[in-house]
């Protein structure tokens, strides 16, 4: 059974390849080679995802929700350095991700490159104004609905106060210049009441842990660029 399964979806895979080879004339005509990064990993997601099992050695997580799973089934495809190869400039500016990520350092974080964000912008509405491509995101778009909507909530939630952000980003700054760094979930606990107020729909982990992303955001400077985006997504994925 599961020879056939795997049978059906590289047949599936092939047929979507033929279409996505039809297309590609209208990328090349506008010179978009992010666009072509951004639906490889599109059409490729269903086998990247196909038995995935995460690895808390190799992936950082043991969890199948959040980024870091995701990121282990296609960082073949969206390593830092094949993103910094394929777009002409960084992903980070600093930190300690460098050819692959690191979710191990306890000092540092990485901070994303504001024109590296604006050239995926770029991309991501060349590719949903194609019908095609469109429509193969809109395929793929239910295994990120649910943390997108997640973060996107988050991200709100953590501009109500901007006290409380300011508080909460001193706070993690100072643990950043400690010798011994961050403790590992340290920042978590502080939207652990966040994460428990959220209803059935929210996963948990996801949920704890998107306020700790958008704080380091408003460290680097890009939140309301990476809001922008996950927000041009949701709204385009909900049309129709």
């Amino acid at each position: 059974m599961k020879k056939w399964t795997i049978l059906f979806a590289c047949l599936s895979l092939l047929i979507t390849a033929s279409g996505f080879r039809a297309a590609q004339k209208i990328l090349k005509a506008q010179q978009t080679p992010g666009a072509y990064k951004v639906m490889e990993v599109v059409t490729l997601w269903k086998l990247l995802s196909y038995d995935y099992q995460p690895n808390r050695d190799t992936d950082g997580t043991w969890l199948m929700e959040g980024f870091r799973s995701k990121y282990a089934m296609a960082k073949k495809y969206v390593s830092p350095d094949i993103l910094a190869a394929t777009y002409g400039t960084p992903v980070f500016l600093e930190g300690p991700h460098k050819e692959d990520m690191d979710f191990n350092s306890t000092t540092s974080f990485g901070h994303y490159n504001p024109a590296f964000i604006s050239k995926v912008t770029a991309d991501v509405k060349t590719v949903l104004a194609n019908p095609f491509f469109r429509g193969l995101i809109k395929e793929t778009y239910p295994n990120f609905e649910g943390m997108a909507k997640t973060y996107k909530n988050a991200y709100l939630y953590i501009n109500e106060k901007p006290k409380r952000l300011k508080g909460i980003r001193k706070s993690y700054l100072r643990q950043l210049r400690q010798k011994s760094g961050t403790t590992e979930g340290s920042m978590q606990e502080t939207f652990r009441a966040y994460a428990d107020s959220q209803d059935e729909e929210s996963d948990w982990y996801e949920a704890v842990t998107a306020p700790s992303f958008w704080v380091r955001r408003s460290i680097d400077g890009t939140d309301k660029q990476i809001y922008e985006l996950l927000n041009l997504i949701i709204t385009e994925m909900e049309k129709d």
